[in-house]
């Protein structure tokens, strides 16, 4: 296996599709809490084509359980 296929692997990116998904948010949602700094801005993929890594979701997931039981990071 490549390097490259194995790091994505490990970290996959997801699309705008499947971040709402993931995320439970729409689209609007999800680029306001990009705008507000709360979720990290999508990694350009191509001219017309960006998405997130899962890793980034993940963060900004784990943050909004503790936030939301009272035990900030």
């Amino acid at each position: 296996m490549q390097k490259n296929q194995q790091i994505q692997n490990e970290n996959p990116i997801y699309r705008l599709p499947q971040t709402e998904a993931y995320l439970g948010l729409k689209k609007t949602s999800v680029y306001k809490l990009v705008k507000e700094g709360k979720l990290k801005s999508p990694i350009r993929l191509g001219l017309r084509a960006s998405g997130w890594l899962k890793s980034d979701l993940d963060e900004f997931l784990e943050q909004q359980i503790l936030e939301s039981r009272g035990m900030e990071k």
